[in-house]
């Protein structure tokens, strides 16, 4: 693999020249103070420490003030921080900082105290501070760290026309509960107030006709925001749903609704519930799948997982729980995902344990669908997809194999977010509950066939390597496959409760 490397020396700081690593007992306990540009009321502060005339503080406290979803490997003291869909790796004792495949270098490493990753601050923000969301600079000579908060919350606004209602989407960069929504119907005006919104008036101020809506006028309060909207149509009713990213109000035309009208108004409700999961052991019949070196088999090892994972979320949540293969059968990669779309599944989840020629290559890691980025990605997926050998028709697969195909196919996809974001649930919850560390960054994209197609969040889970012996052992145990189903069906958890906000009243 090739890197990038970006070096930021800084061999001389303040006129003293810093050694690479220091002794705890020199170091003074400290905490930076933290101001917020453009919240003046707002102030908080890091812990940390000063060695030898540089400031360290912890990277998850950092990472928390900045709105940073991270997780942290315990086992091989990496520090995680989620930028989109990419994730910035930070190890404890090392002066790299990697991005997807680009290598930035501090002159001083980051130090393990007491649990925690502390960074040199200075020298983080110089090396990765253009990398993150939100602008910071930290003032030396008064010991202070300046994060500039975005300005505005709400970005803009998007109108949807249907034959018996429409929708206006109001877009936001914090997600808002609905009781910080207010909603109002008066003399052919909708005014929505959003309590602790703030918006750009001149930016979402229009006059010229949006579909349904003639004008739009935007109001900054003191505590909130208010958008009204001009309808050029008779509304006689209105529904508040808070998702993710976006506020939606959903607008009903007419009394007269007939049967059909209202059962699609409750069917567009309730495609944004998470009810129907599948869940795809990987392999199955005459494909084993990878074999490890006692001759554990991964078609039946994905399928015990599977089985207790169905468990789990039936027990434990309101959810239907379908499985592409029940016992020791083969479905067709293509047939997996069309089994998904027909049955209406909500999300997909396809479990595999991974393989490398080399035995003492370890952990576990999650995919999303993409174009591989490292080799490492490619070969697994080229591993993955091998198994159209043993189907009938392989020349079915032929357009697969384009990259323009697998781009095509994320570019109509309306889920890539969400699958970003459950895969990212998934490693951070298997880290918790799995004595293995993580391999490399833990997520990657890569060209997985069974991935293809499915008109719904997906990814696939790679438990371990059942080629490592030590994981061999483990993937065989009971104990070890319940934790893995554990550890997905809490990130699911998760994952639903956080995308069906507002939803349900």
């Amino acid at each position: 693999m090739h890197f990038k490397v970006h070096i930021r020396y800084f061999l001389i700081f303040m006129g003293i020249c810093l050694p690479w690593a220091a002794s705890s007992a020199a170091r003074m306990q400290t905490s930076v103070p933290v101001r917020f540009v453009g919240d003046s009321q707002s102030e908080n502060q890091l812990s940390g420490f000063v060695d030898k005339h540089v400031q360290y503080v912890a990277l998850d406290e950092l990472a928390s003030l900045m709105d940073i979803h991270y997780f942290f490997n315990e086992t091989n003291r990496k520090m995680v921080l989620r930028l989109g869909a990419q994730s910035l790796i930070v190890t404890a004792g090392n002066p790299y900082i990697t991005l997807e495949n680009e290598v930035y270098q501090m002159a001083l490493p980051t130090l393990d105290e007491r649990g925690k990753v502390f960074i040199p601050l200075p020298l983080f923000l110089a090396a990765v501070g253009k990398l993150l969301p939100v602008q910071s600079h930290y003032d030396r000579q008064n010991a202070t760290l300046f994060i500039h908060q975005f300005l505005y919350n709400i970005t803009g606004v998007e109108v949807e026309e249907r034959s018996n209602g429409n929708m206006i989407r109001i877009l936001t960069r914090k997600d808002f509960k609905t009781s910080d929504i207010s909603a109002s119907l008066r003399k052919g005006w909708l005014y929505v107030t959003i309590y602790g919104g703030t918006l750009d008036s001149a930016k979402l101020a229009s006059s010229q006709g949006l579909g349904f809506v003639q004008k739009i006028s935007p109001f900054q309060f003191e505590s909130s925001a208010q958008l009204s909207f001009l309808l050029n149509q008779k509304v006689i009713d209105k529904n508040v749903i808070t998702r993710p990213g976006e506020v939606v109000i959903s607008l009903r035309k007419s009394n007269n609704l007939d049967q059909n009208q209202i059962l699609t108004q409750q069917t567009d409700l309730k495609r944004w519930l998470i009810d129907r999961i599948i869940i795809d052991p990987g392999h199955g019949g005459k494909d084993p799948g990878a074999i490890g070196p006692s001759g554990l088999r991964e078609k039946d090892v994905t399928l015990e997982i599977a089985k207790r994972l169905k468990a789990l979320l039936e027990k434990n949540l309101n959810v239907e729980v379908l499985m592409t293969r029940e016992g020791d059968t083969l479905p067709a990669l293509k047939d997996r995902t069309t089994f998904a779309n027909n049955h209406d599944g909500k999300l997909f989840i396809s479990i595999h344990a991974n393989a490398n020629t080399k035995s003492n290559v370890r952990g576990y890691s999650t995919y999303i669908l993409g174009p591989a980025r490292s080799q490492e990605a490619l070969e697994l997926a080229e591993k993955e997809n091998s198994v159209i050998n043993l189907e009938d028709e392989p020349a079915a697969y032929d357009e697969y194999k384009n990259a323009a195909h697998i781009l095509n196919a994320i570019n109509q996809s309306t889920n890539l977010k969400e699958s970003q974001d459950l895969a990212a649930m998934v490693n951070e919850s298997m880290s918790k509950y799995m004595q293995i560390p993580q391999s490399g960054k833990g997520l990657y994209q890569a060209n997985f066939y069974v991935l293809v197609g499915a008109a719904m969040p997906r990814i696939l889970v790679e438990t371990a390597y059942i080629s490592n012996k030590y994981e061999e052992k483990l993937l065989r145990t009971n104990s070890f496959q319940q934790k893995v189903a554990q550890a997905i069906f809490e990130s699911i958890k998760q994952f639903k409760i956080k995308y069906e906000k507002g939803i349900q009243g």
